[in-house]
């Protein structure tokens, strides 16, 4: 599964950087489903951290999947 955040009409912002509702979008996000997290180059390193840490919170994806 692609994931990235949108702000306003940017897109691929880390999770937690704009307005999707991941906690929602985890109810339809199987176990065993492969997250990428594909973001723009102007990403901040910290935004990326915390974005990989709001996902593995929402148990979204696994450390190894997902590494900080």
């Amino acid at each position: 599964m692609h994931v990235h955040d949108t702000q306003g009409t940017r897109d691929h912002r880390a999770p937690g950087q704009g307005g999707t509702d991941f906690a929602m979008l985890n109810k339809y996000v199987q176990p065993d489903t492969s997250l990428t997290i594909e973001l723009h180059a102007d990403v901040l390193a910290e935004h990326i951290t915390s974005g990989v840490e709001m996902l593995l919170a929402l148990g979204m994806g696994t450390p190894a999947e997902l590494p900080v």
